[in-house]
């Protein structure tokens, strides 16, 4: 067989080649969704994909061209989405009340079945050894675009779902194993990526809304930066800095609450501050400030949700600066975490009338109480502090 470089004029049209092809793919899944049938569509989508992979066998057994039979049949392994997403629009269609719709359900869910035997083909082409568990990974992925839904929140949620799928898979299987860093591991693992983006875009023809837009955004966002994390890539740090500003852009498209936002805004950011390798310090001191916003911004706004969340955030930013070793902003963390949690009780608790006094003699009573406890351990609060003062002294020394 042909292992030999690649003659360059060759190499030029397969890359054309592919690109085109791809670019049909798109145009298949865009013209005439609004169509009431599907058979003839889907039909003329099998013979392309029995197409790919009559000529990926051809070139390897006629030619001895290994490369160019794993193009072929690469190819046709990533046609099959387009096939799940057919089924789920005659599903979407059925459940329309769409009439004659059955036939097509019925013709979509054979087809998709029939052509397990090109995606297997297609994905052990480019990986041999694990080409079971991509085609496993590649039905998985796909089974979303069966689901008979256009809800913006439902397919934003698993399009999210999808891509921290893909991530921790990037995190264990695709980076323990040396098969999956070679260029048709690369487009295997890309290849899984195919479904979510056709479950977004297909719903930009449907009703979508602020949610679909927000969960658009935050799935790229979430790849460029947690990717270059996974893969200890400090080189493409601007990458991670564009992600970390899409999800600032996605949270507000969301319409949260202003309390509830400016806690996911703060989280952002301190997630932000432990993948990006440019200026962690930087984006942990903006979480802090956004979170002392918050803290102040409670005094006005409660619900049991923020009351859940604003303790464990602020307790994170504290432990998260104290590894730093940067006593400024674990001291900010803590004020801003007691701040935030007296805001909450002063919601939570609610005083009869003319009786407010009581609050503000039971706080009193609790510092006496307090002042007593901290002078009785005098001696252990004295050797805590030292501890504390040589643990961020390293930090300077170093």
């Amino acid at each position: 067989m042909n292992t030999q470089p690649s003659f360059a004029p060759a190499q030029w049209l397969r890359w054309i080649g592919a690109l085109t092809f791809i670019g049909a793919g798109a145009s298949f899944l865009v013209e005439g969704w609004t169509d009431a049938g599907v058979i003839k569509r889907q039909i003329l989508w099998a013979a392309g994909t029995l197409v790919l992979t009559v000529f990926g066998i051809g070139v390897v057994r006629r030619f001895r061209d290994a490369i160019g039979g794993r193009v072929f049949l690469g190819l046709a392994a990533a046609t099959i989405p387009a096939h799940f997403a057919q089924l789920g629009s005659a599903l979407y269609a059925a459940r329309s009340s769409v009439p004659g719709e059955l036939g097509s359900i019925a013709i979509a869910g054979a087809i998709a079945l029939l052509l397990l035997p090109p995606l297997a083909l297609g994905m052990s082409a480019l990986i041999r050894k694990r080409g079971r568990t991509l085609t496993l990974l590649m039905f998985v992925a796909s089974a979303p675009l069966v689901i008979p839904s256009r809800d913006p929140a439902l397919i934003a949620l698993l399009s999210a779902a999808q891509v921290g799928a893909w991530l921790l898979l990037e995190a264990t299987l695709f980076k323990r194993d040396e098969l999956f860093s070679s260029l048709e591991g690369a487009a295997a693992r890309l290849m899984l990526l195919v479904p979510v983006t056709i479950m977004l875009v297909r719903n930009g023809f449907h009703d979508s809304g602020s949610v679909w837009i927000a969960g658009t955004i935050a799935c790229p966002s979430l790849i460029a930066l947690f990717w270059p994390k996974i893969h200890q890539r400090d080189s493409l740090a601007l990458v991670q800095v564009i992600g970390l500003a899409g999800l600032f852009v996605a949270l507000p498209i969301l319409g949260l609450p202003t309390l509830s936002l400016l806690l996911a805004l703060s989280a952002v950011l301190l997630l932000g501050s432990e993948l990006v390798a440019a200026r962690p310090v930087t984006l942990a001191w903006a979480s802090t400030l956004f979170f002392a916003f918050a803290a102040l911004y409670a005094y006005s706004e409660h619900t049991w949700a923020t009351s859940l969340v604003i303790i464990p955030l602020g307790t994170i930013q504290a432990l998260a600066a104290f590894r730093r070793r940067n006593a400024r902003l674990f001291g900010s963390a803590v004020l801003t975490t007691f701040t935030g949690a007296i805001a909450q009780l002063v919601q939570l608790v609610v005083m009869p009338k003319h009786d407010v006094w009581i609050a503000g003699a039971a706080l009193g009573v609790g510092l006496l109480a307090l002042a007593s406890l901290l002078d009785n351990q005098k001696a252990r609060v004295q050797q805590l502090a030292a501890r504390l003062q040589a643990h961020f002294s390293a930090e300077r020394v170093s």
